[in-house]
């Protein structure tokens, strides 16, 4: 009898404790991975917006100013449209995020009516910009077309009024700036 063997050796049958063991340490593993996981993706999320954050961002005059150097790509013949409404976008978001105003939700009458009201713009820039955004108005939705010379115009009076009030809101900060100085 001693030259007969088994197959297999004795099977162990788990018990119930053993199974639940089991069961629990991979729930574990299973739960403790996930958090892990979650957290290592919210951690490299965190440092990518902070590198974005660090990114040097351009100030309203300076992002204005190269969207209109990039609108005069748009300075063709039968560009009219587009042209102007490009520029008109540049100097309309400028007008929000330096001025807090809110310039691209309003139609144009709407716009000029409130800041004649107010004290933002007068004299020399608030005709700048009544001039500039009519003469877009014209393009945008009377389809007028402009010469290369009326191209040119319109493009001069946006970077004209972007330099001019530019130039006040500086003489305006440096004003405040002595006031808080005196």
């Amino acid at each position: 009898m001693e030259d007969i063997h088994d197959i297999r050796g004795p099977i162990e049958i788990f018990s119930i404790w053993n199974w639940v063991f089991i069961s629990l340490t991979s729930l574990i593993i299973l739960v403790v991975g996930f958090f892990l996981i979650k957290w290592i993706i919210k951690r490299s999320r965190k440092n990518h917006q902070e590198t974005e954050a660090t990114e040097f961002i351009l100030p309203p005059y300076e992002q204005a100013l190269n969207q209109l150097v990039e609108a005069r790509k748009l300075m063709r013949p039968g560009m009219d449209k587009e042209l102007s409404v490009e520029l008109s976008n540049a100097i309309r978001i400028y007008l929000e995020r330096e001025y807090t105003l809110p310039a691209p939700e309003k139609t144009t009458e709407e716009f000029l009516l409130e800041i004649r009201d107010g004290s933002t713009f007068y004299g020399k820039q608030l005709e700048l910009l009544a001039s500039f955004l009519e003469m877009c108005d014209l393009a945008k939705f009377a389809k007028y077309n402009f010469s290369p010379t009326d191209q040119g115009k319109l493009y001069k009076k946006a970077v004209d009024f972007l330099e001019h009030s530019h130039e006040q809101k500086m003489e305006d900060e440096k004003r405040v700036q002595k006031v808080k100085n005196a």
